[in-house]
């Protein structure tokens, strides 16, 4: 993708936009051919020529207003006759535009002259000219009158939450209620496009403010505005918001779309412990790093650069730290209500269990990762008040190990018992490593007596080699060319600490896993789009996947390079880290991101799965900030390797 102007904007670039803001603001037409304007723009590294031109305007609680002038000559043209029709639309007076924190303007410069194409013969995974890339191409789009058109710019695919070519044929459906697709006449267009922020303007690519070079501080203000994001939104029960939608100030969930998100909320309890989880990270990361300048962290310098431009506005702001009392508060709210669903059983060796059931399930890795969050707990704090409750999952998990090594995935489906001879019909990718990650720890924090944690680790023993030289022979229908075993990587990292777990059948998995996942990591080099550098993706090509988990997972295996002294592998998953930093960057939502809401305030903060796509998930934000929360630390010591 060619960029088309400035990426980070000079004194002239944001001197032009302004005076178009001014415009607007004070109800005055442009003056045709202006000397100061026509220096500015000439200075500037704004489009001097170009086919047409867009300005949209956003306020909460307002339908959005857009003008669209083409084919203007001389270019000024193009811009002075937008700005009046602008001022000449009925609803204008909707907007204060005086209020830049509320009112955002966006304005684009369509260069090129939309080129013709077939909507049916656009694909999203070709290598050519059929590519249609959402949030980068926009459509112009004619209907039976063609001198009426709609514009869909190619940042509205963010705006309006549109990831799929099937999901962009639904908005041109709605936006031509009573005319079938086919009688609609479509071209293809690129724009150079940017919004005004409350203290400046920025460029948007895919509809979503550039991120210029990542830095130690970019990534703990992510990270903070993450945890805020969850913390602020905890339910007095102790859960915390799920879902949210932020293109429609939605709680419903689209994959349970028949779900009442007011009298019947869909609700995940592991991804309710990752939220716990993830806020005993943030609160030991403040404990041992620090939370003012003198940790660091704040004001470091540049770690990634796609650029050589100077950090934005929005990343030279302030943090703002979470009160360490209430962070602990709301951990323990959140394992209330986790502890609560716990069912109290013995297990058939006599001893006292507990496996979390909810939803009518057992999961294997919901009394897993609780396990984990409960072992975090003693660990940050010293507090042995869950151990009881630890010791019970404990055992559970331990007891559903089978003679093979194999975990039972399901205690309980859809309130049935699950038999052992059933179990493989009940089969999950994921649960085993969480079911790890959570004995792991529960070993290293919380179990006080040596027999018991020799006969957790002998069980392990049995499981881990299962799941590494086992699983993938007896279910290699579920593996792909990109590893997302990241829980179990995690877990391995994490028992390295024992001697009797530093074995290169351990290390090696997680190496391997680790080395797949860089080489389908696109780079510089290797990008379709310059945005997609640091994703994911499973072929070439693919949309990206710019992955918080697999981070989590890559990162793991970062820890034990480093814990083995391997520093070829250190310093390239150190490297492919800084670029998966960089794309996930992409999903924060900033002050300056979430321009075109309706609710910006519940926006900020959350973290999306997708570059255009406006819902995020408490595991979403999880996976993320946990991320920066664990590599930020090792990256700023190891330089000593």
């Amino acid at each position: 993708m060619t960029t088309i102007g400035p990426v980070t904007l000079t004194p002239q670039d944001v001197g032009f936009l302004e005076t178009l803001r001014a415009c607007l603001r004070d109800h005055r037409p442009m003056t045709a051919g202006a000397a100061d304007l026509q220096s500015i723009w000439e200075q500037s590294g704004l489009p001097k020529q170009f086919w047409g031109f867009a300005v949209t305007i956003y306020q909460p609680g307002n339908q959005r207003l857009m003008v669209v002038r083409s084919m203007s000559s001389p270019a000024t043209e193009n811009v002075r006759q937008t700005i009046k029709r602008v001022l000449a639309h009925p609803r204008v007076g909707e907007f204060d535009l005086a209020d830049r924190q509320r009112c955002r303007i966006q304005v684009d410069f369509i260069v090129d002259e939309p080129e013709p194409v077939e909507l049916n013969a656009l694909s999203q995974s070709a290598l050519d000219a059929s590519r249609f890339e959402m949030g980068i191409d926009g459509l112009r789009i004619a209907g039976p009158n063609p001198n009426r058109c709609r514009y869909l710019l190619p940042g509205d695919a963010f705006v309006w939450s549109i990831l799929s070519l099937g999901q962009l044929r639904k908005h041109i459906g709605r936006l031509f209620p009573k005319t079938q697709i086919g009688q609609l006449q479509f071209s293809r267009f690129r724009s150079a496009s940017y919004v005004s922020t409350s203290d400046g303007w920025v460029r948007l690519v895919r509809g979503y403010p550039a991120v210029t070079p990542v830095t130690k501080a970019s990534l703990l203000r992510a990270a903070d505005a993450g945890v805020q994001s969850i913390v602020r939104n905890q339910q007095s029960d102790g859960r915390f918001l799920y879902y949210y939608d932020a293109a429609t100030d939605s709680r419903r969930d689209h994959e349970h779309p028949t779900r009442n998100p007011e009298t019947d909320p869909y609700y995940n309890l592991l991804r309710h412990c990752g939220g716990v989880i993830t806020i005993l990270l943030y609160h030991a990361f403040l404990a041992e790093n620090g939370t003012g300048s003198g940790s660091g962290m704040d004001g470091a310098g540049p770690i990634f650069r796609d650029s050589s431009s100077p950090p934005t506005a929005s990343e030279a702001g302030a943090r703002r730290v979470l009160d360490a009392a209430a962070l602990r508060q709301t951990a323990e709210s959140g394992i209330d209500f986790y502890l609560k669903q716990l069912v109290p059983y013995v297990t058939p060796a006599g001893q006292e269990a507990a496996y979390a059931y909810f939803n009518r399930k057992a999961k294997l890795g919901g009394s897993g990762l609780g396990l984990y969050m409960l072992a975090m707990y003693q660990k940050r704090f010293g507090d042995a008040k869950y151990a009881d409750q630890a010791r019970r999952l404990c055992h559970h998990l331990l007891s559903e190990i089978l003679d093979a090594g194999e975990f039972r995935y399901y205690h309980v489906y859809l309130d049935q018992r699950v038999s052992a001879e059933a179990n493989r019909n009940y089969f999950s990718f994921y649960y085993p490593g969480e079911a790890i990650v959570g004995l792991a720890n529960y070993c290293a924090h919380v179990c006080q007596s040596p027999q018991e944690r020799a006969t957790a680790y002998a069980r392990m023993h049995d499981a881990l080699r299962f799941l590494i030289l086992e699983r993938p022979r007896l279910y290699g229908a579920y593996f792909t060319s990109l590893p997302s075993d990241s829980w179990l990587m995690m877990g391995l990292n994490d028992l390295w600490d024992e001697p009797e777990f530093r074995q290169d059948l351990y290390s090696q998995f997680v190496f391997r896993d680790a080395d797949q996942m860089v080489a389908h990591t696109y780079t510089p080099r290797r990008a379709p789009f310059p945005d997609y550098v640091g994703s994911f993706y499973y072929q070439y090509g693919d949309h990206p996947y710019p992955d918080g988990a697999r981070a989590e997972g890559l990162t793991a295996a970062y820890l034990l390079a480093r814990k083995i002294g391997d520093k070829s592998r250190v310093d390239r998953y150190r490297a492919a880290l800084q670029q998966v930093a960089w794309a996930t960057l992409r999903l924060c939502n900033t002050p300056d991101s979430v321009y075109s809401v309706p609710n910006p305030d519940r926006a900020i903060g959350g973290i999306r799965f997708k570059f255009t796509r406006q819902w995020f998930r408490v595991d979403t934000i999880q996976h993320v900030a946990s991320f920066y929360l664990k590599f930020l630390p090792a990256w700023q010591t190891d330089r000593t390797i």
